[in-house]
């Protein structure tokens, strides 16, 4: 099965000879299309064009983590700028290291809510078990009683979406940064008309 999704990958994917790396081929007019052109800041501090980032995105989730990539960027040859080159390299680097340090954080902010809505279950759950037994029922009372032990239970399967599904979508983003994070990234200068 491996073998058969990696051969689809090099019909999809050219194969680097040399570093034996997948490659996500992009092409540009000018070194700013990586970016969004809404953004006013830097190149260092801009953020990645959307349209780039879903595709970059979906490329890396088709591609096993196993298997080494590579970003090429084609553009003009006429527009070749060494320092542009740089530039872009270094802003896309940095927003890498921004989407992990922002899934971080929102890792952590899942794990305290998680962590909250397993002591509030408790909470209701254990004071709705040790209280059925020593309360006189009325029916007031009796819907009290059964809305704590349904709410307890509401917060324990929040408990267990939030870690299990959140967190692993978080972990996947996050391990699709960091791969990209430790990419090459390469420009190709190609001819107008090519």
């Amino acid at each position: 099965m491996l073998r058969k999704r990696k051969n689809l990958l090099t019909q999809i994917y050219r194969r680097d000879p040399i570093t034996n790396c997948l490659i996500i081929e992009v092409s540009l007019n000018k070194y700013s299309d990586v970016f969004n052109e809404w953004d006013p800041a830097p190149f260092k501090n801009r953020d990645i064009d959307p349209d780039l980032k879903t595709f970059l995105e979906d490329s890396s989730t088709d591609i096993p983590l196993e298997l080494p990539i590579c970003l090429e960027f084609h553009i003009p040859r006429s527009r070749y700028s060494a320092r542009s080159e740089e530039q872009v390299k270094s802003g896309l680097e940095n927003n890498f290291i921004f989407m992990i340090h922002t899934i971080m954080k929102e890792v952590r902010r899942t794990n305290k809510r998680t962590f909250l809505y397993i002591l509030i279950s408790f909470v209701f759950l254990f004071s709705a078990y040790f209280l059925k037994g020593k309360l006189n029922m009325n029916v007031f009372l009796s819907i009290l009683l059964e809305g704590q032990f349904i709410g307890g239970w509401v917060f324990l399967w929040e408990a267990f979406s939030l870690f299990f599904f959140t967190n692993n979508d978080l972990r996947k983003k996050l391990k699709t940064y960091r791969r990209f994070l430790d990419t090459e990234i390469r420009f190709v200068y190609t001819e107008l008309n090519s």
